[in-house]
């Protein structure tokens, strides 16, 4: 087996690299990991290695392999997604962020990310927006994620910011003011939510909160949440027709 082993982490399939660290006992992995740094490998592999030994592999690392197959098997993006350049890149912003301080909440936007840049309508070249898009929201603390969700639920109302703020208030987990609008300003300046964000719908027009890049985030999110509604729907038939 550790001969078949040593030869996967050389792939750039990092499913196929975390499915042979899963068959590993921890002196296997050592071994595989003195391997990798002998050979002086670098990218993807070698980072896989470094995570799942961190302990990521039991959660976050979990997670993200249920759904990528999610993805796959909903026709979304190509089984071999992790050997084009822009499926490392993905899998290579996805290991910065959990080799960090990761939150479920984040977690899905990066899932998000993570099938749009990897679509199949994709040419390598164009997940670039998405790769950067994953950089903004693994800087972005818990909170400023959870603001954003409320700022992407309310984006598009008849309404204004005098009226919205209260009503935001009641989403975004606390009933700070001083707090919302520090977290408001956070997203701002990571270039999610529009600079005259207190300002726009006034005028009886419809309030946008949201840039044009927090608006080309939230279509991604939304692409995302429909897959997973038809892979639970299509679960609930495999189910239902088991049982008859």
């Amino acid at each position: 087996m550790g001969g078949e082993i040593v030869k996967a982490t050389r792939f750039t399939s990092v499913p196929q690299i975390v499915r042979s660290l899963r068959t590993m006992n921890a002196e296997e992995r050592a071994a595989i990991g003195a391997t990798l740094l002998k050979d002086g490998a670098k990218g993807i592999a070698l980072q896989t290695y470094r995570v799942f030994q961190g302990g990521i592999a039991d959660s976050f690392l979990n997670s993200i392999m249920d759904r990528v197959q999610e993805m796959i098997d909903s026709g979304k993006i190509p089984e071999n997604h992790s050997e084009t350049a822009a499926g490392v890149r993905s899998w290579y912003e996805f290991f910065n962020f959990v080799d960090g301080q990761p939150d479920t909440t984040r977690f899905e936007a990066f899932c998000a990310l993570f099938m749009a840049a990897n679509t199949l309508s994709h040419a390598d070249g164009d997940a670039l927006l998405e790769h950067q898009l994953m950089q903004i929201v693994n800087k972005l603390s818990a909170a400023q994620m959870q603001t954003l969700l409320v700022v992407m639920r309310f984006d598009g109302y008849g309404s204004n910011s005098e009226i919205l703020v209260p009503n935001m208030l009641k989403h975004v987990g606390h009933s700070v003011r001083s707090l919302l609008m520090m977290n408001m300003q956070g997203l701002v300046d990571a270039g999610l939510v529009a600079e005259d964000w207190k300002h726009n719908g006034r005028d009886g027009t419809t309030w946008r909160g949201l840039s044009d890049l927090g608006q080309e985030f939230k279509r991604r999110i939304l692409d995302y949440e429909k897959m997973r509604e038809w892979q639970q729907i299509e679960k609930q038939r495999a189910a239902s027709a088991g049982e008859k």
